[in-house]
């Protein structure tokens, strides 16, 4: 969390930051059995990739904050660190509900969902029972994804290709993306439209050409090609899959769960087959990869 604030000469600082990661991957791979550990940083240096994840430092408890760190997240995942998040709810001040909200429902999507809590902004001591709920409900929807994520993960350090992506990485060919930061694609199969303005219950969202599925309902489809309007109130962060896509879930993770009897994983795949042809995704086991084909 240090290392770019005068703590040494700029002519040393990036070789040092790298350095430093490195000394940490090396003493936590020494330490912990199967490489079970993650390392993040705020001070990150090219090849630091290959070490640490990258959060998005200190911005302001705002919409101004989250703006910020949804285009910072597009820019790490361009230049090859796909492991991102950022303090929820922003770091200088203390988040309203809403911003709060908002900003619980975007890390959900991104590699890694960090809660910042403190005086003044713990979920569960400093909101309603409202937040709680969408807390609740954003935390579980990210620790479901793993198997998702953890697939575009290995991915990206196969081909480089960031778990959270650009528009115009996903799409290249579609000049209405050129300049799209504020909404992207989740892996290659969800796109993400994060609502980033204060009293918004719906916001306007492009979708790239063939046919998408609503993912919050599950019910409704939308021919591509043009923008659509997505319903969003406080607790909802519009949500789209593309036809044909497959996407693993589930709970395989158990992490710090000693609540739950005789705990097993739970892989759940679900599919939204094409009207014709076929669509496979490659799921990442976490040591080799299965094709899973539609």
């Amino acid at each position: 969390d240090r290392g770019e604030e005068g703590e040494m000469p700029d002519s040393a600082q990036n070789e040092n930051v790298y350095l430093f990661h490195k000394l940490s991957f090396e003493g936590m791979a020494a330490s912990y059995k199967n490489n079970d550990f993650l390392i993040f940083a705020r001070d990150v240096y090219d090849k630091s990739r290959q070490y640490s994840g990258h959060w998005s430092g200190d911005p302001s408890a705002s919409f101004a904050g989250l703006i910020a760190s949804v285009k910072i997240g597009l820019r790490a995942g361009a230049m090859n660190f796909p492991i991102f998040g950022s303090d929820t709810g922003g770091y200088n001040g203390t988040p309203n509900k809403e911003v709060m909200a908002r900003w619980l429902q975007f890390n959900a999507y991104t590699s890694m969902m960090e809660v910042l809590i403190g005086p003044n902004r713990t979920i569960w001591t400093s909101y309603d029972n409202e937040l709680v709920t969408i807390a609740q409900t954003q935390a579980q929807a990210h620790h479901d994804l793993i198997p998702y994520t953890r697939s575009y993960a290995y991915k990206a350090t196969q081909t480089g290709m960031p778990i959270m992506r650009a528009m115009i990485l996903a799409y290249p060919d579609d000049a209405s993306v050129t300049d799209t930061w504020n909404q992207y694609m989740y892996g290659g199969e969800i796109l993400v439209a994060p609502v980033t303005t204060a009293g918004a219950t719906s916001r306007s969202v492009y979708l790239p050409a063939g046919n998408w599925i609503d993912y919050n309902g599950k019910a409704t489809t939308y021919a591509g090609g043009k923008s659509v309007t997505a319903s969003a109130p406080l607790g909802t962060i519009p949500l789209f899959v593309k036809e044909g896509a497959i996407i693993p879930r589930g709970d395989i993770l158990q992490s710090n769960n000693n609540w739950t009897a005789n705990w097993a994983a739970n892989l759940r795949i679900e599919v939204f087959p094409a009207a014709s042809g076929s669509t496979s995704f490659d799921y990442y086991t976490g040591s080799t990869v299965q094709t899973i084909t539609s």
